[in-house]
């Protein structure tokens, strides 16, 4: 909510972590949305085409400079709302598969809805099967990962949404205007062993496109120690894969 507040520790992080993220997507990540997605009705259910007016008026209380963090001392501007939606369940199934391997289990798999991880491989040793959803049939599967001990998260504008006059429109909004992403992208699927990363990119690399998705992977493989894959599914049914490592 609008002010400041001490929070935990743990709250402190993962804020950190997000505002780090943001500014590494050059604002395609944004934690600052939740007074626009408010406006949409993604929250309540009662889902309405706001007026552009709204939207502006909205805007002018999101980005990340609104919200500092000095600390666990957390201060938002006036106006400014949190929302962790796009980052705190790959938060959720980290700590939860970091329990599970702290009690000393060795083959799970983790579903929240979205979001998948993995720990180790099945208990016949062979690799994990976790499907990619076809936007466009959501009944059907696009392709099927083999993996072990990763996250896979998929962000996709069909996850969520809801028709208005003949248009779909759907949760995942761009920062910048305010309106759901029209970036070319059905879907985007990260694959990492940082969960939150994968649970992150997978909104940002969808707001970003295509083109702007591949430059940012490529200038992250050459320059970061946690790596990871994506896949992406365009408009025109294209699938494109860009990996390190073998998935």
């Amino acid at each position: 909510r609008s002010g400041s507040a001490t929070v935990s520790n743990e709250t402190a992080k993962l804020l950190k972590r997000a505002l780090a993220l943001s500014q590494e997507t050059e604002g395609a990540l944004d934690i600052t949305l939740y007074p626009v997605s408010q406006l949409w009705g993604f929250y309540s259910g009662d889902f309405q085409v706001p007026a552009s007016s709204q939207i502006q008026t909205a805007l002018q209380t999101v980005g990340r400079n609104h919200c500092h963090l000095k600390g666990t001392s957390v201060t938002l501007g006036k106006g400014t709302q949190l929302d962790l939606g796009a980052i705190a369940k790959g938060y959720a199934s980290y700590r939860a598969a970091k329990l599970l391997t702290d009690a000393g289990v060795t083959s799970a798999n983790l579903s929240l809805g979205g979001n998948v991880h993995v720990v180790g491989t099945k208990p016949d040793g062979s690799n994990w099967k976790v499907a990619i959803t076809d936007p466009n049939n959501t009944s059907n599967y696009a392709g099927i990962l083999q993996v072990q001990d990763t996250a896979v998260v998929t962000s996709g504008g069909y996850q969520r949404n809801f028709k208005k006059n003949g248009k779909v429109y759907h949760h995942i909004l761009d920062p910048a205007t305010g309106f759901p992403a029209q970036s070319g992208l059905l879907s985007a699927t990260i694959i990492s062993q940082d969960d939150v990363l994968a649970d992150a990119l997978s909104t940002a690399l969808f707001v970003m496109g295509l083109d702007r998705g591949v430059q940012f992977w490529q200038t992250w493989r050459d320059h970061k120690d946690v790596s990871f894959d994506c896949i992406f599914i365009t408009d025109d049914t294209g699938i494109e894969i860009y990996r390190i490592r073998t998935i």
